[in-house]
């Protein structure tokens, strides 16, 4: 299953346990329901905008939402599925340091 699948599939199932139908989901976000289907069956990537806008909609993190779909071994998938927020605000404590470009460096 390719990865734009997975993610579709994963916003389907957040549509159905909220209970709500594609064309409600449209309506509410001002998106035709046909895109949001092409977009739950894998034909289209939504923008990050969307995806934002679903996750609020859904009433889930948007990174747990994107970290459901991600290529990570089976372990960690289910870390960051149980603990969401937590490993993202870790690994950014964590590795921020890591990540900023050294000033001695760029100077």
């Amino acid at each position: 299953m390719a990865k734009d699948e997975k993610f579709g599939g994963t916003l389907r199932k957040l549509r159905e346990a909220k209970g709500l139908g594609i064309k409600t989901v449209g309506r509410q976000l001002n998106v035709s329901y046909s895109y949001l289907s092409k977009v739950e069956n894998g034909h289209k990537v939504p923008s990050a905008d969307l995806v934002q806008k679903l996750s609020e909609l859904y009433r889930v993190d948007p990174e747990e939402m994107l970290a459901k779909v991600a290529e990570l071994p089976p372990d960690i998938q289910q870390i960051v599925q149980e603990h969401g927020r937590e490993v993202f605000d870790l690994l950014r404590k964590t590795y921020a340091d890591r990540t900023k470009p050294d000033k001695k460096k760029t100077e």
